[in-house]
């Protein structure tokens, strides 16, 4: 497995020494700042007449005019986010700029998709799509020298807001562009936009390793020929892009969840930036690749269906999946209707609507975790009249977490044209698969990552020490958390705490969190029906043991019984019983709180150096 990913990495590498940004560098240097700013139409028009050069005649006047609009929208929609000062994101209404980033990811996959169903020539359509990626390229770097520019002299930009047209574009050019352009230029900027990429590929990913040995199993079960340019895309290019898109949803849940460091005005606008220019270049790439018409529809169709799942995933959560809503007792959730998802796609133009509504319809379609829904039977018992709470939640994690194993597979399948059993076979076991990491995901957030790295882990790029208790502080519904408050602990800290409307917990706050959890064995109940679904896979779909992929097919499930996250807790278990020991020989009654904290801490530290645990290095 490590021996692919290497591979990958070499490949890597490769594509960003030989794919640099010196063209749109040189591009978002000339760009008109009304285009860049306003998103003027006019502008717009022209800079895809220079663009596309002999093949705008082939596109009509009333489909040119027609995209010219959406790219303004779409311009003013990231705008709106990117000029954010420091000031608005304390200030603004969270949900409000979470909605307008989401809309924005969303608004552009609609954009590629109405495309892609124009009766022209494909070179026509491609050499169109062409020139919108490479313009939104080059505004996300332009932005970047801004956010650069920002963190340096941070009175340039309020300077900038200030000034009349005229002034503001002498200002651009003179000085912003000028200079903040040449200090990242030497700084590699492709380096820092793959920097997460990069650091995943150097370790065994989950991703990219399910998706190669997918293929290979499917592969050894087909009786036809695979072309070889296909071969070499689905065992080598494939899981690239699918890691790529990974991360794009690591950078654009950093900015929506505060994580991975993302709590300054420079990290939300580098992120903004980065999870752009990641997301253009996984369809560039995709069209590069494969030279098969066919082929690139299939794949492409699949692609823009997983990013959009992932946003309507984070809608649904930003909106829906919190505390409030779980404490309002006149919320409902009858699933995945028009009520709740409309504003994902409604607007003042009656055929976006329409290409919108389609895409996330078909996107929701595909949404089965009914095979599963016993494993969750205690939780729901749990749950009473509250139970809808855990179908959103499902529903929420199957968009955000299994549909890009789900998606994936299906690309796999449909490329190779495997028998329909064996893609339904595979297709269930990759629901569970799906649902298991994000659980897992989920008791991770409760998992303080300690100093003593070189005994129990380390903070990784994408989830900092940082990160932890952060689903209690976004007042997100997590698994964990609606098993605590579905056994109606109203009288619990984590509740009151919640109720409160606190959005920070303190050191101590945080070790009441836990105790709290482990009494109400919300975190073991989590690892018990990630490793209960396991089994029934292992059972119900069985990976016949013919060949190397399917064993390591197997092997993948083996995180939901060892990783390190599960490890440590089991650490700050083993903690609480020696702490109650230790409490109990001092005869001491719950008086003093930092005794207790410090005893806590002192026994997990004592426990580690003890035993030296090895964990695995499954990155998640």
């Amino acid at each position: 497995m490590r021996s692919i990913n290497k591979q990958l990495a070499r490949q890597a590498a490769f594509i960003i020494n030989n794919k640099g940004l010196n063209r749109y560098k040189a591009m978002a240097k000339s760009l008109d700042d009304k285009l860049f700013l306003d998103g003027d139409t006019k502008e717009l028009d022209a800079y895809l007449m220079r663009n596309i050069g002999e093949h705008y005649t082939a596109v009509s006047t009333t489909i040119i005019d027609k995209i010219v609009n959406w790219l303004s929208d779409i311009i003013q929609l990231r705008n709106q986010i990117f000029f954010l000062s420091k000031k608005d994101l304390k200030n603004s209404d969270v949900q409000a700029i979470n909605n307008t980033l989401i809309t924005g990811n969303l608004e552009q996959d609609f954009l590629f998709t109405y495309i892609d169903q124009f009766d022209i020539l494909s070179e026509v359509r491609f050499a169109l799509k062409k020139a919108i990626r490479d313009l939104f390229k080059s505004i996300s770097i332009l932005q970047y020298s801004f956010a650069f520019a920002e963190r340096k002299h941070p009175y340039w930009i309020t300077d900038f807001r200030k000034r009349s047209a005229v002034e503001a574009k002498k200002l651009i050019h003179a000085r912003i562009l000028n200079e903040a352009l040449s200090a990242f230029r030497a700084r590699d900027f492709i380096d820092n936009v793959l920097e997460l990429v990069n650091h995943k590929l150097e370790k065994e990913s989950v991703r990219s390793s399910f998706v190669t040995w997918v293929y290979q199993y499917f592969s050894s079960r087909i009786e036809h020929e695979i072309d070889e340019k296909l071969h070499v895309f689905l065992e080598k290019d494939f899981p690239l892009i699918i890691e790529v898109a990974m991360c794009v949803m690591y950078y654009d849940n950093q900015i929506l969840d505060q994580k991975g460091g993302v709590e300054d005005l420079y990290h939300f606008k580098v992120n903004l930036v980065a999870r752009t220019i990641m997301k253009d270049w996984c369809f560039e790439y995709l069209e590069e690749t494969l030279e098969n018409e066919e082929h690139l529809t299939i794949a492409t169709d699949y692609l823009r269906k997983i990013f959009v799942s992932v946003d309507i995933g984070q809608y649904l959560d930003k909106n829906f999946n919190t505390f409030e809503k779980f404490d309002d007792n006149s919320f409902t959730y009858a699933g995945l209707s028009e009520e709740f998802l409309r504003p994902l796609w409604e607007n003042e133009h009656g055929e976006r609507q329409e290409i919108g509504r389609h895409l996330v319809r078909d996107c929701i379609d595909q949404i089965d975790h009914r095979t599963y829904q016993n494993n969750f039977r205690e939780v729901k018992d749990l749950l009473g009249l509250k139970k809808d709470h855990l179908q959103l939640y499902l529903d929420r994690i199957s968009l955000t977490s299994t549909m890009l194993f789900q998606l994936s597979v299906a690309n796999i399948a449909d490329l190779c044209v495997v028998k329909r059993e064996d893609k339904e076979k595979m297709l269930g076991m990759t629901q569970g698969y799906g649902l298991s990491l994000q659980i897992i995901n989920d008791y991770a957030d409760f998992v303080h990552i300690p100093k003593y790295s070189s005994i129990l882990g380390s903070a990784t790029i994408e989830k900092k020490s940082t990160d932890i208790f952060k689903d209690v502080e976004n007042r997100t519904m997590s698994l964990p958390m609606l098993i605590n408050l579905g056994k109606k602990n109203r009288n619990g800290f984590l509740y009151k705490f919640l109720k409160l409307g606190k959005s920070r917990l303190s050191q101590t706050e945080r070790y009441l969190v836990l105790k709290e959890l482990h009494q109400t064995k919300s975190l073991v109940l989590c690892e018990s029906i990630t490793q209960d679904i396991a089994r029934q896979c292992k059972i119900r779909y069985k990976i016949t043991r013919t060949n190397r992929a399917s064993l390591f097919l197997r092997d993948l499930w083996s995180i939901c019984f060892v990783n390190r996250f599960k490890k440590e807790l089991e650490f700050k278990e083993e903690g609480f019983q020696m702490l109650k020991k230790f409490c109990d020989i001092l005869k001491y009654q719950g008086k003093y709180l930092p005794l207790e904290l410090r005893a806590f801490q002192f026994s997990q530290f004592a426990m580690a150096c003890w035993r030296r645990i090895k964990f695995t290095t499954l990155d998640i």
